[in-house]
C-alpha cells in the first residue's frame, strides 16, 4: 500500500493548502497552518483559500 498523493488529471494541481493538510493526515501529524486572519476560520476555509 502506497501513502502518496493520487495522480491528477493532465493540468490539474493540488493547491498548496490542500497539499499541505493531505500530507499531515498522511504522515498522522497537525498542520502547521498559518494563523489564520480571523478567529473563527474554519478548516474547510482554509483548505479552500479562502482565509489565512
Amino acid at each position: 500500500m502506497s501513502l502518496s498523493l493520487p495522480a491528477l488529471g493532465k493540468g490539474w494541481a493540488y493547491s498548496s493548502a490542500t497539499e499541505a493538510q493531505i500530507r499531515s493526515c498522511m504522515q498522522g501529524a497537525p498542520a502547521t497552518p498559518s494563523p489564520p486572519k480571523r478567529a473563527d476560520c474554519t478548516q474547510q476555509e482554509r483548505i479552500l483559500g479562502l482565509c489565512e
